[in-house]
């Protein structure tokens, strides 16, 4: 069951810890982290972003989950935008924001509770990988981390994941069934 103010998704199969997901496309703001900052002022910026700090002077409603792709020495986090924003987003004031469209799109995601330490992280996605290379899908993204809660939630009850976009080419059978 989704919260109130979650991103949507149409869940096309599943497999035990592993769904394969529909998106529609949706807006983000995002931050990618090119100093020394932390995450911490990273995503103070875009709470900024959402408290006012846009060219409508608007407070935006926090949609879960919260986005961090990294890879290539880059780290990016985002927040999506509220539906109710589509084609007309606020324009973020800060240099460092940008706003970004994503475009409809199948995403395989696995789901797990705890701390986001790295060693947890790299499990998930070492069995994500596995599970994506075994079903002979094509990966179409690098991963990214989708966080739920607060950080000062209890870790065991977080609801974080890791989700990696696929080819719908050749999503037939019993994967979509």
């Amino acid at each position: 069951m989704l919260r109130k103010n979650t991103l949507e998704y149409n869940v096309l199969s599943k497999d035990g810890e592993f769904e394969i997901r529909k998106y529609d496309a949706f807006y983000i703001v995002e931050h990618e982290n090119k100093s020394k900052m932390g995450m911490n002022g990273v995503y103070n910026d875009l709470l900024n972003y959402m408290n006012y700090d846009n060219d409508k002077g608007v407070k935006l409603d926090l949609v879960t989950p919260v986005l961090v792709k990294t890879g290539n020495d880059r780290k990016i986090m985002a927040i999506v935008v509220p539906k109710k924003y589509k084609g007309d987003v606020p324009s973020p004031l800060k240099k460092e924001l940008r706003v970004q469209y994503i475009d409809s799109a199948i995403y395989v995601a696995i789901r797990y509770r705890g701390a986001a330490t790295t060693q947890n992280i790299n499990r998930h996605i070492e069995k994500l990988n596995h599970w994506v290379e075994s079903h002979n899908l094509i990966r179409e993204s690098g991963y990214i981390r989708a966080y739920y809660d607060p950080q000062l939630s209890v870790s065991f009850l977080r609801r974080n994941e890791i989700l990696v976009e696929v080819s719908a080419d050749n999503l037939i059978g019993p994967l979509i069934g």
